[in-house]
């Protein structure tokens, strides 16, 4: 067996039942453990549906194990790449390096929401984080995701509607308005459904968790945007209540920007699957099924 392609082992293992591959072959050797975990071959297990191998617990397996962050450069390490930029007027953005005490104490709030590579205890958390700071005024940056591009098929987008959720961090500045837009698009990019939150005016550093279900089948796209609104609030009046914020390098009053980072789009298994049992902490599904 150690001297068979992999695309034929790959072949010989979507003939094997579901719970077999997930309880035994996967377990063989870490050759195999990366096999059974390959998307494509969980997309023919999907379609060929063997006799152990119903829509909900396959659908559980897929979300759980390979579920990833589906926004890419969430935290602005790798510049404005992979971002769509929209900067009316003046407003633009831009990447910064936060100081090591800003560093922490975000990793510290975020730590419980487990965001993005912050499920990890404090101590493990990274030391220097990079976030979006929007300058200037209103400004906006989008991405849109195509599912069959990260791996999530038609069929099982329409069969399983798994839960998506949402997450991003963020401090609007006190003359600004934080907006989040979340859209699912059709293939021909019609909205099926829309979400939006809005947070006016926050200084310190917020976290936003949001997740969407119970959505029409036909979602191909998601399409994810954070903007800064400006707010009708005087400078003048803040200055006088914080006058030891004085302008950064660009000639911006600290207080008066928003920064974002560790936006995350994760897909996870539907609802109906964990009220059916199928939900299993140790993310061994088959186990009770």
């Amino acid at each position: 067996m150690e001297s068979l392609p992999e695309n034929l082992l790959l072949d010989i293992l979507s003939l094997v039942p579901a719970r077999d591959l997930i309880c035994n072959c996967r377990l063989v050797c870490s050759q195999w453990r990366d096999l059974v975990d390959l998307p494509v071959l969980w997309k023919r297990k999907f379609r060929k549906r063997d006799h152990d191998s119903s829509p909900k617990p396959l659908a559980f397996y897929i979300f759980s194990r390979l579920k990833k962050n589906l926004i890419k450069n969430p935290d602005g390490q790798d510049g404005l790449d992979s971002w769509e930029i929209q900067t009316p007027a003046k407003g633009h953005w831009e990447t910064e390096e936060l100081s090591i005490e800003d560093s922490k104490s975000v990793s510290e709030m975020l730590s419980p929401y487990k965001m993005s590579n912050f499920g990890r205890n404090v101590e493990d958390a990274p030391v220097q984080l990079y976030c979006f700071a929007a300058r200037n005024g209103p400004c906006s940056k989008s991405q849109l995701i195509t599912l069959k591009d990260e791996g999530y098929w038609d069929e099982l987008m329409d069969e399983a509607r798994p839960t998506i959720e949402v997450k991003d961090c963020f401090s609007s500045g006190y003359d600004s308005c934080y907006i989040l837009t979340v859209k699912l698009l059709s293939a021909d990019s019609e909205v099926l459904k829309e979400h939006q939150y809005e947070e006016p005016r926050v200084s310190t550093w917020f976290p936003v968790s949001r997740t969407i279900y119970d959505y029409p089948q036909g979602v191909r796209h998601i399409l994810f945007e954070h903007k800064r609104h400006m707010e009708g609030c005087h400078p003048n009046f803040h200055k006088y209540i914080f006058p030891e914020q004085g302008p950064s390098e660009d000639g911006e009053p600290s207080w008066r920007r928003m920064r974002v980072l560790q936006s995350s789009i994760t897909l996870h298994p539907p609802p109906k699957a964990v009220e059916d049992g199928y939900y299993i902490p140790s993310m061994r599904p088959f186990l009770q099924a």
